[in-house]
């Protein structure tokens, strides 16, 4: 299990539809851990509170990183929509970019099992800076399984702003048995109009999270271990960037440095 955390992450701590996802430079044996955003307040120290735009914000995406060994891109072309033909998803470089409406998904048309997913994510009209009553919405489901609904059976990497990084079932899975440190994601977390890097690592169906170069959550294996991989419209305009995968080989071991 360690052979894949090595090379993209640290050890010290989802077309005409479309996400848009972006990920931090790798450099060595780990990726560059994000500092936490300043708090505008005593309030956003102890985690309560996090500054917010107030108004649709236009912030660059982060660079594009190299890809390591074995490691791909996601771009709007390998995903096909539900329900079909009705998307509002769009592709701008390196970022996918939905308006939220209708309520609906963009699936892989490759299945993935065990896999290292990252990517950044914001809302770009996200108001209000209580954490509290911030409602953006959103995630990447992995796993889907069976017929395509809203929504399908999978589980689901949180994208709701409050939950960001967590770990939710879908369409009659098993809740998940995990582990979430909301006390570390509220110190990690950035404003919802900033970007936030996610890294997914899967493993025989249990699923890892870091959240800015920190692990918040571990799930432990459910029933569901592997299928296409899945980004949420759920009402409220989200971008996506550098969403990228790293498949583990089918037959030949650990994932080499």
């Amino acid at each position: 299990m360690n052979s894949l955390w090595c090379r993209p992450w640290s050890r010290t701590a989802a077309i005409s539809t479309g996400l848009v996802l972006a990920f931090t430079p790798l450099s060595g044996c780990g990726s560059q851990k994000a500092a936490p955003t300043p708090a505008a307040s005593s309030d956003a120290e102890n985690g309560s509170r996090v500054p917010a735009s107030t108004t649709p914000t236009v912030i660059a995406a982060p660079a594009i990183p190299d890809l390591v060994a074995d490691e791909r891109r996601l771009a709007l072309a390998d995903f096909s929509p539900f329900p079909e033909g009705s998307h509002e998803w769009s592709e701008e470089g390196a970022i996918l970019r939905t308006t939220g409406k209708p309520k609906g998904y963009l699936y892989t048309k490759e299945s993935f099992g065990d896999f290292l997913l990252k990517y950044d994510v914001r809302y770009p009209s996200a108001s209000g800076a209580d954490i509290e009553t911030l409602k953006e919405n959103s995630g990447v489901l992995v796993y889907i399984t069976g017929e395509h609904k809203v929504w399908p059976l999978s589980m689901e990497i949180q994208g709701k702003y409050i939950d960001l990084g967590s770990v939710k079932e879908n369409g009659g899975a098993a809740p998940a048995t995990q582990t979430f440190n909301r006390d570390l994601q509220r110190k990690m977390i950035k404003p919802p109009h900033e970007w936030n890097s996610v890294e997914v690592l899967s493993e025989g169906g249990a699923l890892t999270v870091k959240l800015n170069g920190e692990e918040v959550t571990k799930a432990e294996p459910n029933f569901l271990s592997s299928g296409p991989i899945g980004l949420q419209a759920e009402g409220f305009p989200v971008e996506i960037a550098n969403l990228r995968v790293l498949p583990k080989p089918e037959a030949g071991g650990a994932v080499q440095p």
